[in-house]
């Protein structure tokens, strides 16, 4: 997480842990991020500080932002990753299986409203 202690400034810490939920697949592509104010409770640092990463996982577009809709997982770009294909098909099976428990939910909240 992030360490006061680091000579890491915090900024890019922020930037590399979000780098990092990207690539486990904790923040999938087309997923939106929480709101600066959750991110800086999150992480304990300013919110100019969240700011400021987020705008640089813009310019590596990594995230892509909507004016009044939010922030959003563009991908993670290749130069980024690990190059691991195994890691790409870890994160593509756990939005996939993400997805399934969306559809799942839905179905089953149909079924019991049918029922």
């Amino acid at each position: 997480m992030i360490s006061r202690d680091n000579a890491t400034p915090l900024q890019e810490q922020v930037a590399e842990d979000i780098r990092q939920r990207v690539r486990d697949g904790e923040y999938e592509v087309g997923a939106k991020l929480p709101p600066l104010r959750e991110l800086r409770e999150t992480y304990g640092v300013a919110e100019v500080t969240v700011h400021n990463a987020i705008r640089e996982l813009q310019r590596e577009g990594v995230l892509v932002s909507s004016a009044g809709r939010g922030t959003y997982v563009n991908a993670l770009p290749a130069s980024q990753g690990s190059g691991d294909d195994v890691d790409k098909l870890r994160r593509d099976l756990a939005s996939l299986s993400s997805r399934v428990e969306r559809l799942e939910k839905l179905v089953g909240g149909a079924d019991s409203a049918g029922a």
